[in-house]
């Protein structure tokens, strides 16, 4: 009884080094942790990194995956990408901080250098354990070519905003997608609406009521004055912002009108079906 005594505890002491050293090289993620990686680090390596490390895109550059907890650990062809508690052996971490001159990630064809705040969230995510989902990125592989290109699972990025040839026309991004569209098929947006119509139209959509005559006969010539105005600037090369300001003036008048809150307290009492009454199939009178 006393030999085996000691060969046990020996057992449990090696049992006990074994897990802890597991614990230590990729320890379990935590609730918060797999929180603050899904809203601090993916978003950092999707924007800067899964277009050419990812299981997403079918691209690993130097054999380096980095939508997959196990591909971030296995590394590519330099060694791993991350050592979870150990900043100073994780290559992800030096390749974005720029120290080593043969690797600096992302390059700078590419964007250069990540800023240092989104340096610093990665280096406080190793230090913690690096937490990730299991198998992040892996389950991807058993979906369908379809899936993987829905739109939710891309990155998402800020389009070039077309030319366009009516540039008057355009008075935001979203108008020279539009035009851009209708140019190529040789169509015409329909003309722009008469400044009276135009009121009329942002009363009755914020306000349910509709302007009052004095004001339909200033907002008219306002209008008119900053046509005027886009016009000239739209020849010097200009951007066309008067007549937007005089819009967003009105919406933002309106917007701070009682009638406002009015407006929509009613439509959504009556979405919600709301009335006073007692509950009873007869409303019982006051």
């Amino acid at each position: 009884m006393n030999v085996l005594l000691p060969r046990l505890s020996l057992l449990v002491a090696l049992g006990c080094a074994h897990f802890a050293f597991a614990a230590e090289t990729a320890p379990e993620p935590t609730k918060a942790g797999l929180e603050f990686f899904e809203k601090n680090v993916r978003p950092i390596l999707a924007e800067h990194c899964y277009k050419c490390h990812s299981i997403a895109e079918k691209t690993s550059k130097g054999g380096l995956i980095l939508d997959s907890r196990d591909g971030m650990l296995k590394g590519g062809d330099e060694g791993p990408a991350v050592v979870p508690g150990n900043p100073a052996k994780s290559l992800l971490l030096r390749a974005i901080t720029y120290t080593d001159n043969e690797l600096q990630m992302p390059p700078k064809k590419a964007g250069g250098k990540i800023p240092d705040a989104k340096i610093k969230v990665l280096q406080d995510w190793v230090k913690m354990g690096a937490p990730a989902p299991v198998g992040a990125g892996d389950k991807l592989t058993g979906l369908s070519q379809k899936a993987r290109d829905h739109w939710a699972f891309k990155p998402v990025v800020k389009p070039a905003v077309p030319e366009v040839k009516n540039k008057l026309w355009v008075h935001n991004p979203i108008d020279a997608f539009v035009l851009a569209k209708l140019e190529a098929v040789g169509l015409q947006p329909n003309p722009t609406t008469n400044p009276e119509s135009l009121l009329r139209r942002i009363h009755y959509d914020l306000v349910g009521l509709p302007p009052a005559a004095e004001k339909v006969y200033s907002f008219s010539n306002q209008y008119a004055a900053a046509v005027m105005a886009d016009a000239a600037n739209v020849q010097r090369g200009q951007p066309a912002k008067a007549v937007d300001a005089l819009i967003a003036k009105e919406v933002d008048e309106l917007l701070a009108s009682p009638h406002y809150g009015e407006r929509w307290a009613r439509h959504w009492l009556d979405t919600a079906r709301y009335s006073d009454t007692r509950g009873l199939a007869v409303d019982q009178g006051n």
